[in-house]
């Protein structure tokens, strides 16, 4: 089987039973906050694919991950590395109750954005609506492939001006954004609360 696998984040935002209300979210915070994104509570079962003896392994090579927010949504993760088929398939979307956004990383350069009971909208990088907060990141102009790499080049461009900021008394710009020392603890919270859901069978464990 395919060593290679497949990413997906996929969230439901939308009254569900029992009904709760929704708070709006501006788009940049639900992107940014990623303590926000990881839910209250998760349900998570893991585990080492049979491989018929020929590979053993040691590591866990896939995951599936039910998620609940606070707000009333739900969300789901799956990640695999034994999915054949499919390459490194990043994949995140948004389902609510006025439509959908969905993004794949083969093609990076587009988003697309479903209105409920309207035609499917293609939101391309540097385009029309494609937002402040994407602009400021995007280097080239629209028609010429950003690669993955300058994903990183973002990240690295954040820390440096806050650096640099720092070293000055001041602080970084608007919209720049990077992970920290709390985004690592809050992902290592994730990762042992999916590894002890999944050792209990799939119990939820609410997130710290």
């Amino acid at each position: 089987m395919s060593r290679r696998g497949g990413n997906r984040l996929f969230l439901l935002l939308g009254p569900l039973t029992p009904p709760r209300p929704l708070r709006p979210v501006p788009a940049n915070e639900a992107v940014l906050e990623s303590g926000r994104l990881a839910g209250e509570a998760l349900s998570a079962t893991i585990g080492v694919t049979q491989h018929g003896g020929w590979d053993p392994r040691v590591l866990d090579d896939n995951a599936q991950i039910m998620l609940r927010y606070a707000n009333g949504a739900r969300g789901a993760i799956w990640l695999s590395q034994v999915v054949p088929g499919h390459e490194n398939g990043l994949r995140l979307g948004v389902y609510g109750t006025t439509g959908s956004l969905r993004w794949t990383q083969e093609n990076l350069n587009e988003m697309l954005h479903s209105p409920f009971g309207e035609p499917t909208h293609i939101l391309t990088r540097a385009g029309p609506r494609s937002g402040e907060a994407a602009a400021r990141v995007t280097r080239v102009p629209s028609g010429h492939p950003e690669g993955y790499l300058k994903g990183f080049a973002n990240i690295y461009c954040d820390v440096a001006l806050a650096i640099k900021a720092a070293r000055t008394g001041g602080k970084p710009p608007d919209g720049a954004y990077f992970p920290g020392v709390e985004d690592g603890v809050k992902g290592l919270a994730f990762i042992e609360a999916a590894v002890a859901s999944s050792k209990a069978n799939g119990n939820w464990v609410k997130l710290q």
